[in-house]
């Protein structure tokens, strides 16, 4: 296993087989292609709608050590808010995506696809003043009082992590 567990997500029934399916390659390639796919956008605004709060984790600049400090400091909050009867969980990779818009990752995206992101840029700017496109790192929705999952199985240290 990697990542973090479908039970851990809080998704509907009905959303369930949607991302069954989009974790088909073929079929988010399809998706993507035709222009389809709205579904999995409203799925994060309805996550969104329902969390207690929203939070952006941030930090400046990408280098690998303020990074790792972002992650650390994310890991410290995530605890805290569990030993106070809060969940939180991570909102997709928009973040990270927008931070791509003006660069040549541009041309990975449909044309529909940049407006969506320069929509949701907009949106986080808004929500987010203070915090500069190239600074966020990691959308995520905090829960009251949500149920606790068993710890998701996480690959070996050894595996992703290479010291040098």
């Amino acid at each position: 296993p990697n990542g973090i567990s479908v039970g851990e997500m809080d998704v509907g029934p009905g959303d369930l087989p949607i991302l069954k399916l989009l974790a088909r390659a073929e079929v988010a390639a399809d998706l993507r292609r035709r222009g389809l796919g709205a579904r999995l956008g409203n799925l994060v605004k309805e996550w969104l709608a329902s969390a207690s709060a929203v939070g952006l984790l941030s930090a400046p600049g990408t280098d690998p050590s303020t990074l790792l400090s972002a992650g650390r400091s994310m890991h410290r909050m995530w605890l805290a808010a569990h030993a106070h009867g809060f969940t939180l969980q991570p909102v997709g990779v928009v973040a990270y995506m927008i931070r791509h818009l003006g660069t040549p990752f541009d041309a990975t995206y449909t044309p529909g696809e940049l407006e969506t992101l320069r929509a949701a840029d907009r949106a986080l700017t808004a929500q987010f003043p203070e915090v500069d496109r190239a600074d966020r790192i990691l959308l995520f929705r905090i829960l009251r009082g949500a149920p606790r999952y068993a710890p998701t199985v996480r690959r070996p240290l050894a595996e992703v992590l290479i010291a040098g």
